[in-house]
């Protein structure tokens, strides 16, 4: 399992322009379960964001796919259905006419052996500039994304960020930008859940109804997995800010416990709640299959972290974070 420890030099904070101005970007989060777009307006002095005009998130499983995959590969099925997606939103945002488009790929393009190959098919089909970014910028990614959807200081953040195949958790320490992460995220959870059970991967079986006991393994498989926790993460004083969408394992969270910022164990006496249910059950949920799988996950990493609350705020994945950091765009 890839296991991440970086630090990210903090610039951006400070950059200024002599011919600042206003201009509406448009920014591409292809991850590795959603593919999220969002056009605003960014002032370029200060580096933020002034007005979002448009935001949109649609259902792509790369990861699942290439969890699947036979030969550690992307099949072009999925290609051609990222790229249609894409080609949909540019059709769509047509109307505000974007001066500068930029997207990035995340850790699904990082562990398929040609993830890089299929985001330049992406490019050359879409004509937007596409960059494979490795986990450390993902993580600072996140954290922008945090500070812009909390409105909080950016000393005052820890940043985590969860997806389909990775998660981030980031801070500003003197500075600088630490982040902590893995690649072990939802679709990797699922898979253990499936070995748990002795039966191979499939993205079309339901893992519902899961058992309380099948919840105790999972959650001991998770920690096994994730990589020892970093000093200042185990002794912060900040607020653990955490965002998404519908279907992030943070707003799933948030609905089974009824909070926008809730603890471990408010998370754990929702697991024990939503065991043995059945998907029709779980009707509450956008993903009622993915439900219990992601309130595991939270779990897990809230209690192997130390985590003892988060709070939730909506957010188009790192379409904020990417509008807002200058290199990107230069």
């Amino acid at each position: 399992m890839n296991k991440l420890f970086y630090r990210v030099g903090l610039c951006i904070l400070f950059v200024t322009s002599l011919n600042a101005d206003v201009i509406t970007r448009a920014s591409v989060d292809i991850g590795s379960g959603e593919t999220k777009l969002t056009v605003a307006d960014v002032d370029t002095d200060l580096n933020q964001i002034v007005l979002i005009r448009y935001q949109n998130h649609q259902s792509v499983e790369l990861k699942k796919n290439l969890a699947e995959s036979s030969n550690g590969c992307l099949d072009k099925t999925i290609e051609d259905k990222l790229i249609s997606t894409l080609k949909n939103m540019q059709a769509e945002v047509s109307l505000y006419a974007p001066k500068q488009w930029f997207g990035v790929g995340t850790s699904v393009f990082r562990t398929a052996k040609n993830g890089q190959d299929v985001l330049d098919r992406v490019k050359a089909e879409t004509n937007i500039s596409i960059q494979l970014v490795p986990q450390a910028v993902e993580g600072e990614i996140g954290f922008f994304s945090a500070v812009a959807a909390s409105k909080l200081l950016p000393i005052d953040v820890i940043a985590w960020d969860s997806g389909a195949g990775s998660f981030q958790i980031s801070t500003l320490i003197d500075g600088q930008i630490e982040v902590y992460g893995s690649e072990f995220a939802y679709v990797p959870a699922l898979e253990a859940l499936f070995a748990i059970r002795g039966k191979p991967f499939s993205q079309n079986v339901s893992p519902n109804p899961v058992s309380l006991a099948e919840a105790y393994d999972l959650v001991m498989s998770i920690e096994e997995c994730l990589p020892p926790v970093p000093q200042w993460l185990i002794e912060h004083n900040k607020h653990v800010i955490t965002f998404g969408g519908q279907t992030s394992i943070f707003k799933i969270g948030m609905t089974a416990t009824g909070r926008t910022t809730y603890t471990k164990s408010q998370v754990w006496e929702a697991i024990l709640q939503l065991a043995g249910k059945t998907s029709a059950q779980l009707s509450n949920f956008a993903k009622p299959d993915e439900a219990v799988v992601a309130l595991i996950l939270l779990f897990s990493v809230m209690d192997h972290c130390a985590i003892d609350r988060v709070s939730y705020f909506d957010a188009n994945g790192g379409c904020e974070g990417i509008l807002i950091i200058p290199r990107f765009w230069q």
